[in-house]
């Protein structure tokens, strides 16, 4: 986010909460980049979001007037040809992948120093946010991880290892299909592996798998371990593993995650069962493939009572 000094009167991209120059406590700014032009074609209208590497912006193209989010990487990040790379990757796992529940990427470029995506413009809130009022009901939260999963089923298909789920990065439209996922720009591709030699790390300490957090190779089934943290927060509102990075990186390579039933204890054997699979540290004890976990999710929703919490008008 944007901040000013309040002294100096220095403006900053950052989270700090002091001026690096003078010491004094940075304040809330309007974010400089809106109203600019990018790529020639797209006006900045407002800031929807700021990641830690990349900020969201409701955009307009001004040809045609249409209404964009526009991802621009921050500058900090975009001084590296590996950065750019990655950036840049989001929009080519895209293209590969064109599924309803894959945000779809429709342009990306270079402009100056700033690198851009830009996407179909969604309405709603992520499942990070949704999550901050408390758990989904049951069937909601099986329902919302078929979508991720079908997804899922989708990149590995097309040999794309996301290594990035986890709630923000699922979002819940307003609209039909409701969930998308977002944010390939970690795919692993099967065919080129240039940003994924062993022993590096990229993802989110939450919701790496075992191996991930050991920098090994990423399969499939790592993207199901994040799943099952994903789920496993879903039907909780909190995670498998808490504490400190380090503490939850370590814990998930040299123990077994809690069962989720040790939460929420109301829950079905059955799905209490699924969510062990997929959090199991072995690659080789969780399910084969997406495909499969599809199946078992759409098993564990039709067990369910009518009364178990689906949305009106889900299952589209």
């Amino acid at each position: 986010m944007w901040k000013h000094c309040t002294r100096c009167k220095a403006l900053y991209q950052t989270d700090a909460g002091r001026c690096p120059l003078d010491g004094a406590d940075l304040a809330a700014a309007a974010d400089p980049r809106v109203g600019t032009l990018v790529g020639a074609h797209y006006r900045l209208v407002r800031a929807l979001g700021y990641g830690s590497t990349a900020a969201v912006y409701h955009a307009r193209h001004e040809a045609s007037g249409r209404a964009v989010a526009l991802k621009l990487l921050d500058p900090r990040y975009a001084a590296t040809a590996a950065s750019k790379t990655r950036f840049l990757d989001e929009a080519r796992a895209s293209n590969l992948l064109r599924h309803r529940n894959i945000v779809d990427i429709t342009d990306s470029g270079v402009d100056g120093d700033n690198l851009y995506l830009i996407m179909e413009l969604l309405e709603g809130e992520s499942l990070h946010d949704r999550l901050r009022r408390g758990p989904l009901p049951t069937a909601e939260a099986l329902d919302v991880a078929i979508d991720i999963t079908s997804a899922l089923a989708r990149a590995h298909e097309a040999g794309v290892i996301h290594r990035d789920i986890k709630p923000a990065n699922v979002f819940l439209c307003e609209r039909a299909p409701r969930v998308r996922v977002l944010d390939f720009g970690l795919a692993q591709m099967h065919r080129e592996q240039k940003l994924s030699i062993t022993g590096q790390i990229f993802g989110t300490p939450g919701y790496m798998a075992p191996e991930q957090v050991l920098g090994e190779r990423c399969t499939p089934p790592s993207d199901l371990y994040s799943l099952g943290v994903t789920l496993f927060e879903m039907l909780t509102a909190q995670p498998p593993f808490t504490g400190s990075v380090i503490d939850v990186m370590l814990d998930r390579t040299r123990g077994d995650a809690p069962r989720v039933r040790s939460v929420a204890p109301a829950l079905s054997p059955e799905v209490d069962a699924l969510v062990a699979r997929l959090l199991a540290r072995a690659p080789a004890a969780r399910p084969r493939d997406a495909t499969q976990v599809v199946l078992a999710l759409r098993r564990a929703l039709d067990a369910l009572p009518s009364d178990a919490g689906c949305p009106p008008g889900r299952r589209d």
